[in-house]
């Protein structure tokens, strides 16, 4: 199960979270039911944070019951998108490598330029909002170009 290391402060500050979630919130029947504070939500599923900080994942469609491990690819981009609501989140996201580079799609910031601001948080940058990527996820991504750019010339050399 995918999980953060978490002080006993944040441990308690993620308890008074969860205590204080809205009532009124679409989300407050599945906070109350699973003891867990909401992060990123989705169309089907939610993943959301326990006070140990195991990150967890529910079905708000009725696809599955009860709570399953988050997928790790997950739990930054989760992690980023809880801490805008609660910054006091924001020690959980862990620190940029020293061997990791720059994200080249946001330069940074964590969000794709051009995007407006009112759809930005949907709209997920590579390097998941923390500004940074790391060598093996960069190495892939440049694999992943270079066989997009080559796309176009295998198709005009194999016909329509």
């Amino acid at each position: 199960m995918s999980r953060v290391a978490v002080s006993k402060s944040q441990m308690r500050t993620i308890r008074d979270l969860i205590a204080a979630f809205p009532s009124e919130s679409p989300h407050s029947a599945y906070v109350a039911q699973h003891g867990a504070l909401p992060l990123y939500v989705s169309w089907g599923a939610t993943i959301g944070i326990t006070p140990k900080g195991k990150i967890v994942e529910w079905s708000t469609e009725g696809d599955y019951e009860g709570l399953r491990p988050a997928d790790p690819s997950w739990v930054i981009s989760a992690l980023v998108q809880g801490s805008k609501k609660w910054p006091a989140l924001t020690a959980l996201i862990p620190p940029r490598p020293p061997t990791a580079h720059t994200c080249p799609d946001c330069h940074g910031t964590g969000r794709i330029h051009g995007v407006p601001e009112n759809i930005a948080d949907g709209v997920g940058c590579s390097c998941r909002g923390v500004g940074w990527i790391e060598p093996q996820v960069e190495e892939r991504r440049s694999m992943l170009s270079r066989l997009r750019d080559r796309l176009p010339r295998l198709r005009r050399r194999d016909g329509p």
